[in-house]
């Protein structure tokens, strides 16, 4: 699980943006954003969507290099 986002009603499937995110850290060019599921608790959508336009990567030192061990 991640630290980086809290957990909200109605919020993005977990699994699906942790996944996102380490095929990210993997290929951070290749890698075009899916549509992520909206459940009853998941990560807050938005701070995962501002996360993402601001373009950090969990390679860069960010608050996701944490997560990834980087």
């Amino acid at each position: 699980m991640n630290d980086a986002f809290d957990i909200t009603w109605r919020g993005y499937d977990r699994r699906q943006v942790d996944e996102y995110l380490r095929r990210l850290a993997d290929d951070p060019t290749g890698t075009p954003r899916p549509t992520f599921d909206v459940v009853l608790r998941g990560y807050d959508r938005r701070q995962v969507d501002r996360y993402l336009a601001e373009g950090d990567r969990p390679d860069d030192g960010g608050p996701m290099a944490s997560f990834f061990g980087s």
